[in-house]
């Protein structure tokens, strides 16, 4: 049935419905034994025509086009047809009946049993059924086009990325009647109603797997199988990198199970950058639960099977690890029958992802080291087709290769399919005789040194030099090493126009240098389209490490990313290419939803965007200073024309990255104006992203409106403001130290800490959650929930690959960083956990609790390996000594107790203090320990003797904190009383009473370097104080509420707050006022 026989189909099932409720109307007038079958048969003919005339009236409609090419609805017509024509064939009168008329006898018989009736009626409902779960599906995309154009824009998909995308089309499928029982094995577990979720197939290079996941994925799209696919590969841009894979994936599914569009479509109005928050976000309401709403009768009811190809190619390993740990989740799944198909090399993150994966979850197949015979086979069976084409077009009449030189190739290319491949390729290409090539081929192939991929592609490349002299092989060489390098390094392809234009080569020239090259690279004939690898394994072949100095076709990675790094610079970095208002808009409120696609393709050619995107990753690759003074002149000369451009290509949180980038490798020899410069851009680009995402050229008017005066943004570019401004507001004279405002907790902040590296930091809050934020961009990672009550503590552990969380709700959680999943819920505790704390060498983990009691937990297995008790009321605080050895722990029982970490028993009861003991630590040493009070006082402990060495009074309220410097030598408090304490910890003298707070101080914090003093208040405010002089250096004003902790970042320069308003601050130490 043709697209427009679905019309025709729909009226022939009306008007066939129509016969048979007529004759059902005869039979019941006619026929007394089966009124009863005929009027349920009736009912059901007329619920079912009902539908028809639906269907009719949609296929009438202005989208009745889409509706007519429907593949589903075309079944679902052919099986309602087939159906209901054989009803009122058999409801028809014979010969017979006419006869028995004639003699005056009852002619008509019920022509079905009461059981034939019911079989009949559900067949028909189920018919029903199917309809309108085809109309479901394909009127989803029809009737809601506008809304659904609307969600998909905000859900940006990696392009070429889908198994059938354009520019795969031509990627080879599996030969026919090869692999036939993998790929019959595949099907098994998919139909499989109690398969495993994850199918893993995994093979070394070149072995297929790409291949097979082709052909998988039409096979599944075919059977309507298909619920998405993601086929990664290195260079290709989007496609190499996590970033865009849940979008993808999730934009796909739409079509798939149309369903969960209003779930999607409620994520993207609640959360509308939902494409840059974290994978765990992402996948939990792209995915999870969007499927978890499906209902049980929803048409998700057969299998769907997302493809994931070449997950080995992904370029971040952490972000292997996650996909993996998130789609291990997905057995949680039981709306929808969800499997997961997965290929990749077997890399050590990726066998370690699934090694953290329950063996019930994923079954794994290794490729390579299917059957011997079976792969022998089924390359003999591609090399005989394909070289039988070869044959037929250059040698008819022959039996060239012959059986022989075809086994002798198989042996030679197994397992290795891309092998064979290639074989074809190179013998089949139109400028060669086939039969010196097979010549050069079988040489190569005979010397028992060469590696496999020697073998693969000397061959291909040698033919480049043939019947060269030494100045034309060096040319060639020469030519070789810039465009076929350049191929194989970008960060994504390009076409031979935007290749020759960033390279500044002739088209000619790098077609005429390709154009032996088919076997190994994809070159289109249309010039606009982009040259590829054909596979990874080409790439891995001139970058081999091993060859340097062996082999004349050796690519210097390192050389190549120089050179490309400067061709970037030179195009984007030529005057007038760059420039304000590039595009061309209307005004400078043009919102980035306004603008035309198409105008901003046609204003920034693809070589534009190229180096745009990717000038910073290849000069940081390139590893050569001499490019760095280059880069300056262009960031000074450019920044804002570059940022426009990030912004109208919708990349502003990518320039974040890139301006990071620079500044973490900028080194100290390199001009400090470089740094300086990316310092303010950084704050610039951090102050105005939302307006620019919003509206590009709010760069040019709010962005340099409100910069600070002192700004070097605004004394290179003050002259681009509008010339309509007449008169600017007043504004700061510098930057103010509050870097980022980060934003997320429902209720008050409780804690605050940065990861070892400083690249994120955790927060703690009452709203039962804590959230990871990355410190460069401020944006959130993860909001890691399961806690029941208020998170009152937070604390990494040292590797920084978990963190731990205390609640209210009696537990400690363990969480994964990279996942943000929650790998432990340690339970055991009788009341609320106070704090929590690991030990130095992240084996063990400690907690204390109102249950007065600490608990030590194995920090691995999450089982508890002692309870120690002994205080008489609430436990407050704990802290490890530096050796690990001991435990101290305070307690509103007025005193602290210290205890043995392998035994458990108490060493010491530390008493003194004659009212609740809020705080504890340890001096670097580990020799004394400091404890602070509501009794206002601060107490210094001998560790050993467990006697008081010295009592610091001065306070005239609680103590809230207490820290030791970094060197011992020194202790700060802080006090109710609204001031901190320095004291000498020898003499135990007051050094300097630090004045300045308004309220309460409840937290205070030596730099890791030790020159500065943070203090937190009820007051709102952060003070930084110089920690020898005691002087005020800063008030870092701008939380609303108490702010309740306080953390500096590893290298000091940088402070984190956390405050009762709900947000957490990154404050700038280096700055000047606020």
């Amino acid at each position: 049935m043709s697209g427009l026989d679905i019309a025709a189909g729909v009226i022939a099932v009306i008007e066939l419905s129509a016969k048979v409720t007529s004759q059902c109307v005869r039979y019941s007038r006619k026929v007394k034994n089966a009124r009863a079958d005929v009027a349920r048969l009736s009912k059901q003919i007329d619920l079912l025509r009902n539908t028809f005339d639906e269907v009719n009236r949609l296929l009438d409609s202005q989208n009745g086009a889409r509706l007519k090419a429907s593949q589903k609805l075309r079944k679902s017509v052919n099986i309602c047809l087939t159906q209901i024509s054989t009803v009122e064939q058999k409801l028809k009168s014979t010969k017979g009946d006419q006869f028995m008329r004639r003699l005056g006898m009852r002619a008509l018989r019920w022509p079905f049993t009461h059981q034939e009736v019911d079989k009949i009626i559900e067949e028909l409902r189920a018919s029903e059924t199917i309809i309108t779960l085809a109309l479901q599906v394909d009127t989803t995309t029809t009737v809601q086009d506008v809304d659904r154009k609307l969600d998909l824009d905000k859900l940006p998909s990696a392009k070429g990325a889908a198994f059938n995308s354009f520019q795969n089309q031509y990627d080879p499928k599996c030969h026919p009647n090869t692999r036939v029982q993998l790929l019959h094995d595949i099907q098994s577990w998919v139909d499989n109603k109690s398969g495993k979720r994850i199918y893993w197939l995994s093979g070394m290079a070149g072995t297929g797997k790409s291949t097979i996941s082709r052909t998988l994925a039409q096979i599944l799209a075919q059977n309507d199988q298909l619920g998405a696919s993601f086929f990664f590969k290195r260079g290709e841009g989007d496609r190499a990198r996590a970033n865009k894979f849940f979008t993808t994936i999730a934009s796909q599914m739409i079509s798939s199970i149309p369903q969960i569009m209003s779930a999607i479509r409620a994520t993207l109005n609640e959360v509308p950058d939902i494409s840059e928050k974290q994978m765990k976000d992402q996948f939990e309401k792209l995915l999870l639960q969007p499927l978890n709403l499906l209902k049980s009768d929803s048409p998700a009811g057969s299998t769907i099977v997302v493809v994931i190809d070449a997950l080995d190619e992904c370029e971040q390993e952490e972000d292997i690890k996650t996909i993996l740990n998130l789609l291990s989740q997905t057995q949680a799944i039981d709306t929808v029958r969800l499997r997961i198909f997965v290929t990749s090399r077997p890399e050590l993150p990726i066998r370690l992802g699934f090694k953290r994966i329950s063996q019930d979850i994923h079954q794994d197949i290794v490729l390579h080291e299917i059957a011997k015979d079976t792969i022998d086979h089924d390359i003999s069976v591609f090399l005989r087709d394909e070289l039988a084409k070869i044959r037929d077009k250059n040698l008819p009449g022959t039996d060239w290769p012959g059986d022989k030189v075809i086994q002798e190739l198989a042996q030679i290319a197994s397992p290795l399919f891309i092998f064979a491949a290639t074989i074809c390729r190179f013998l089949g290409d139109p400028k060669w005789i086939p039969q010196e090539q097979l010549d050069i081929l079988r040489k190569y192939s005979t010397q028992s040194q060469a590696s496999r991929l020697d073998k693969t592609y000397l061959p291909v490349l040698e033919r480049l030099l043939i019947d060269c002299d030494a100045t034309e092989t060096a040319t060639l060489l020469s030519e070789f090493h810039t465009i076929v390098g350049s191929i194989v390094i970008l960060k994504e392809p390009l076409a031979p126009d935007s290749l020759a234009s960033l390279l500044d080569l002739s088209r000619m020239k790098i077609e005429r240098r390709l154009d032996a090259l088919h076997s190994v690279l994809d070159i289109p004939d249309e010039p606009r389209q982009p040259v590829r690898l054909l596979h990874l394994s080409f790439r891995d072949f001139l970058l081999d490490p091993i060859k340097r100095g062996r082999s004349q076709f050796w690519i210097d990675e390192i050389q190549t990313h120089y050179f490309l790094a400067k061709r970037c610079l030179r195009l984007i970095g030529r005057p007038g290419v760059l420039r304000q208002n590039i595009c061309n808009l209307n005004s400078p409120g043009t919102l980035q939803s306004e603008i035309d696609e198409h105008q901003v393709q046609q204003c920034l050619p693809v070589e534009l965007q190229y180096a745009c995107r990717y000038w910073v990753d290849h000069l940081v690759c390139s590893k050569d200073e001499e490019i760095w003074d280059q880069a300056y002149i262009f960031f000074k000369d450019n920044f804002l024309y570059w940022l426009e451009v990030m912004s109208l290509t919708k990349r502003m949180l990518e320039s974040l990255r890139m301006i990071d980038l620079l500044l973490n490798n900028v080194s100290a020899g390199e001009t400090a104006r470089f740094s300086e410069l990316l310092l303010d851009a950084k704050r610039f680009t951090l102050a105005n992203r939302s307006s620019i995402e919003a509206a590009p050229l709010q760069i040019y008017c709010s962005g340099l409106i409100f910069v600070p005066q002192k700004s070097i943004i605004r004394e290179i570019y003050g002259d681009k403001m509008p010339r309509w401004i007449i008169q600017t507001p007043q504004i700061q004279v510098q930057w103010g130290s509050a870097q980022q405002t980060l934003e997320g907790h429902n209720k008050w902040v409780t804690a605050v800490v940065f990861s070892p590296d400083g690249k994120r930091l955790a927060s703690a809050s009452h709203d039962r959650t804590v959230r990871l934020w990355d410190t460069e961009s401020g944006s959130a990672q993860q909001t890691l929930k399961g806690h029941d009550d208020w998170v009152t503590a937070v604390v990494f552990l040292p590797d920084g690959k978990r963190l731990a969380s205390a609640s209210y709700d009696r537990t400690v959680r363990l969480w994964d960083i990279e996942s943000g999943s929650a790998q432990q819920t340690l339970k055991g505790h009788n009341d609320s956990v106070t704090a929590v704390v690991f030990s130095p060498d992240g084996k063990r983990l400690a907690s204390v609790s109102h249950d007065r009691t600490v608990r030590l937990w194995n920090a691995e297995s999450g089982s508890t390996q002692q309870t120690l008790k002994g205080h008489d009321n609430s436990v407050t605080a704990v802290v490890f000594s530096p050796d690990g050895k001991r435990l101290a722990s305070a307690s509103y029982d007025r005193t602290v107790r210290l205890w043995d970490i392998e035994s458990g028993s108490a060493q010491q009861t530390l008493k003194g203090h004659d009212d609740s003991v809020t705080a504890v630590v340890f001096s670097p040493d580990g020799k004394r320990l400091a404890s602070t009070s509501h009794d206002r006082t601060v107490r210094l402990w001998d560790i050993e003797s467990g006697s008081g060495q010295q009592t610091l009074k001065g306070h005239d309220d609680w103590v809230t904190a207490v820290v030791f410097s970094p060197d011992g030598k020194r202790l700060a408090s802080a006090s109710y009383d609204r001031t901190v304490r320095l004291w000498d910890t020898e003499s135990g003298s007051a050094q300097q009473t630090l004045k300045g707070h308004n309220n309460s101080v409840t937290a205070v914090v030596f730099s890791p370097d030790g020159k500065r003093l943070a203090s937190a208040s009820h007051d709102r405010t952060v003070r930084l104080w110089d920690a020898e002089s005691g002087s005020a250096q800063q008030t870092l004003k701008g939380h609303d509420d108490s702010v309740t902790a306080v953390v500096f970042s590893p290298d000091s320069k940088r402070l984190a707050s956390a405050s009762h308003d709900r947000t957490v601050r990154l404050w700038d130490t280096e700055s000047g006022s606020a």
